[in-house]
Formats: structure tokens, sequence, C-alpha cells
């Protein structure tokens, strides 16, 4: 599959005060081929949990943060639109840690 994958990416660390737009940025990047034992997974689904605020906070012995310009971590729903893997198909709905990003490898 060929094509380009949206995605938003952490741009700021709200730590001690409320989240702001500009915490994250929007870019767009192109797919890279699969390897053999990789699935790529169009996004449907984005869960928002209160969790992911200190995902991005960086506070020590909480959690090891996301780092700046990493994808935004977020669990998701998605369907299989490609695959090099045995026992996932095209079509196949798939539930796991997808990211905020329209195709999660």
């Amino acid at each position: 599959m060929e094509g380009s994958n949206r995605r938003w990416v952490v741009s700021g660390n709200p730590r001690g005060r409320a989240l702001e737009a500009t915490d994250w940025q929007q870019e767009t990047v192109e797919l890279e081929p699969l390897s053999e034992g990789q699935v790529r997974v169009r996004t449907e689904y984005l869960g928002f949990q209160p969790a992911q605020k200190g995902q991005i906070e960086v506070i020590p012995g909480y959690s090891s943060g996301t780092p700046i310009g990493a994808v935004m971590g977020a669990e998701g729903i998605g369907e299989v639109v490609e695959t090099r893997a045995s026992g996932l198909e095209v079509g196949s709905k798939v539930v796991g840690p997808l990211g905020w990003q329209e195709y999660a490898t």
C-alpha cells in the first residue's frame, strides 16, 4: 500500500496547566512498506482518556512520557488494510494501541 499517513504528534508539555491545541501538531508522512510479520491498520475509532494528559506531561514516577515529536498514544479500533502477517487478513477488525493517526503499523 502506498500513500500518506496523517498523524498528530506531541509538540508541547502541558505539565501544570490545561491542555492547549498547540500541544499537538498535525503532520503528514509517507507510509513505509511493511516488513514480514507487520500489518497496517486504518484507524476507525480512538479512545480518549484522562491518563493521556499524564502521558505527555512526563512526570517522573508516573509516566516515561511521550516525547515531543512522537505520535500521541491512544487505544483504538481499526481495520486491517494490508498484511504481511499470518493469522490476520485484510478486513479483520482489531483493537490496540493505534495512536492519533490514520494508519498504524
